[in-house]
């Protein structure tokens, strides 16, 4: 959400900036401030989801990861028990 549509304007209502109301709601001066927050909050909190999403799948990644190595050494171990027990020795 817009940082200067909807942020400031709650800003403003629950802690009692009531120019910051109004602001928000309805810029009448410092347009270019207005829509740079409004640019910078939207940019920002993609850029915030894409990083938490990488984050998130590149745990999954490494979770994965060490569950494939768990189970070749699992594999392996059981292959080398195998081998003990059929060896004619």
């Amino acid at each position: 959400m817009p940082l200067a549509s909807y942020g400031l304007p709650w800003i403003g209502l629950h802690f009692g900036y009531e120019k910051l109301l109004t602001w928000g709601v309805y810029p009448q001066t410092w347009l270019g401030v207005h829509k740079l927050l409004d640019w910078l909050s939207v940019g920002v909190a993609l850029g915030i989801v894409f990083m938490l999403f990488g984050r998130l799948f590149a745990a999954f990644e490494g979770t994965a990861r060490n569950r494939v190595r768990e189970l070749e050494d699992r594999a392996l171990k059981l292959e080398s028990e195998r081998t003990r027990y059929l060896s004619p020795e």
